[in-house]
């Protein structure tokens, strides 16, 4: 190969990793944007759990009234 032919292998290369810079801050500030922080998601949480608790037990009562008859 040509030293001609490396120069432009190399020029396509930076092109490329500029691009790919350029990418990676878009998903940066996308992911920022879009995501939820972990006390923003915190009441969400304790509500979920807390109804998943009360529907276990629920279910668990449930079964042992259901075997003590």
């Amino acid at each position: 190969m040509s030293d001609f032919d490396y120069k432009t292998k190399i020029a396509l290369i930076e092109e490329r990793m500029q691009q790919c810079k350029k990418d990676i801050e878009e998903i940066g500030v996308k992911v920022e944007i879009k995501l939820v922080t972990r006390t923003e998601f915190e009441p969400i949480r304790k509500i979920v759990y807390g109804l998943v608790g009360i529907a276990l037990t629920a279910l668990l009562v449930a079964l042992i009234t259901t075997v003590m008859k």
